[in-house]
């Protein structure tokens, strides 16, 4: 298994520092979140599976990455399993095996789909630009 490149916006430190300070545990959960993302991406012959992930559209005919939002991030001192409200968008570049990680955030804090794309359109335009 060949293990992705990884990658963190500016915007994703900044936010991932913001929530690291307020909950202990978010690291390792988000380390684990990584781990199984690449496996998933391995077992799926090098795509995102889209019934775990969903998949951002509208991001143009000439960009050839996708992004998606995980909407199911584990936090473990939160309960609840999955459903902590934590998002992580991410663009997946099948061709180089690269992750972007692009936001970190709390769903109340974001909360529309529109306003997800257009962030994350703004993201990937300052990514290859």
């Amino acid at each position: 298994m060949t293990k992705c490149k990884i990658y963190h916006t500016p915007k994703f430190k900044r936010e991932f520092k913001k929530f690291r300070k307020k909950c202990k545990s978010i690291h390792s959960d988000f380390e684990r979140f990584e781990n199984v993302l690449e496996k998933q991406i391995h077992v799926n012959n090098g795509k995102v599976p889209e019934t775990e992930y969903f998949r951002v559209s509208g991001i143009g005919k000439n960009f050839k990455c996708d992004a998606f939002i995980a909407k199911k991030f584990h936090y473990e001192k939160m309960g609840g399993g999955a459903n902590s409200g934590f998002r992580i968008s991410f663009i997946y570049c099948e061709p180089y095996n690269e992750i972007y990680y692009v936001e970190f955030y709390f769903k109340s804090n974001n909360s529309t789909q529109k306003a997800d794309l257009s962030r994350i359109v703004k993201q990937c335009d300052l990514l290859y630009s």
